[in-house]
């Protein structure tokens, strides 16, 4: 887990900002809203989504989050948070691919069966 006291110097600073913010506030009972996040680091909540983009795919943290109370993102703690966050994504994964399914008259399988290709 990163603590507030090292955080790695190779984070930009606003990625530092939000790793603190999410450090205070660590798991998922905690998580903070993008709207929340964006209004304390005065970053666009479309920045703030860009952050957290990197930080977990180019930085590994453990960030997951959530559409439930409270809804936000928070710093994964245990194993029961990391399997929330893994059903969260798995579920808008699905739910994108019906979407796009029903746009290339495809069925949602036949989807995510391209993608998976496109993904090797």
């Amino acid at each position: 887990m990163t603590d507030t006291m090292t955080l790695p110097l190779d984070r930009s600073q606003q990625e530092r900002k939000v790793m603190t913010l999410l450090t205070e506030r660590q798991g998922r009972q905690a998580a903070i809203g993008k709207s929340e996040l964006a209004k304390i680091t005065g970053m666009p909540e479309r920045e703030v989504r860009r952050v957290i983009k990197h930080l977990i795919e180019e930085h590994g943290e453990p960030i997951g989050s959530t559409s439930g109370e409270p809804h936000g993102y928070y710093l994964i703690c245990t194993a029961d948070e990391q399997a929330h966050a893994e059903n969260e994504l798995r579920h808008r994964i699905i739910e994108l691919a019906r979407r796009l399914g029903c746009l290339k008259r495809n069925q949602p399988a036949e989807v995510l069966g391209q993608i998976v290709l496109e993904l090797q």
